[in-house]
């Protein structure tokens, strides 16, 4: 039995596709262009986020993992209002 064989198929069929994408940390252009095709091929609206989205994702991320979710505020002020 292979990735391929389990159920529900379409779930496990796409996971193995993603998993045929190369992504290092930090090198993720890969697998972004793969989920961005893979969206526009099945009618979903997606779009990359640009540097200042991007940027606020990192802070929630960084602050949520670390449990600093109280100096997030000082964090999106500084990405927002830069």
């Amino acid at each position: 039995m292979t990735i391929k064989d389990l159920q529900p198929k379409a779930v496990w069929e796409n996971f193995y596709g993603l998993t045929r994408v190369p992504r290092p940390s930090k090198h993720e252009g890969k697998v972004q262009d793969y989920l961005l095709g893979w969206g526009k091929e099945h009618g979903v609206d997606v779009k990359k986020m640009n540097d200042k989205q991007q940027k606020l994702f990192d802070a929630i991320n960084h602050c949520y993992h670390d449990n600093k979710m109280k100096y997030f505020d000082k964090r999106l002020a500084r990405i927002l209002f830069k």
